[in-house]
């Protein structure tokens, strides 16, 4: 899975494209601290005064636009839930993942996996990826 990510981003590098803001809930159902409960802890600074993690799954992230515009509500995310077929409003905090261009130590940018109209609108971070937060905005 990593090979066929990696050639994607390389790919996508290649074509000039870069990834739009993605964005994901932090809590509640098909959350990131649901599928890594390190996300759990991500404000909270280690002894060093970082304040990140190293996740162990595959990370998706969708942006907020048509069709997905509504994802951002107040008071949390709302994620699509297969068996009721909509919309289910999760009271949570939202991850907004900003990509940005490669370095000698790798690429730094979500990896586009779905497209509408020829826009980016879902993309994926490998396992094991670093995140770091940069700011905390109140709801």
């Amino acid at each position: 899975l990593s090979d066929v990510m990696f050639r994607q981003a390389k790919a996508q590098v290649e074509a000039g494209l870069a990834p739009p803001p993605l964005f994901r809930h932090l809590l509640g159902k098909f959350s990131l601290a649901e599928a890594d409960g390190a996300w759990a802890s991500i404000e909270e600074a280690d002894a060093a005064g970082f304040r990140g993690l190293t996740s162990s799954v595959l990370v998706r992230a969708r942006r907020a636009v048509a069709p997905d515009e509504d994802c951002l509500r107040e008071g949390g995310f709302a994620q699509f839930c297969h068996s009721s077929r909509q919309l289910e409003l999760q009271q949570s905090p939202v991850v907004c993942f900003i990509s940005s261009g490669a370095s000698d130590q790798g690429m730094h940018s979500a990896i586009i996996t779905e497209g509408c109209d020829g826009e980016p609108t879902h993309g994926a971070f490998p396992p094991n990826t670093l995140y770091r937060l940069v700011e905390v905005k109140p709801a």
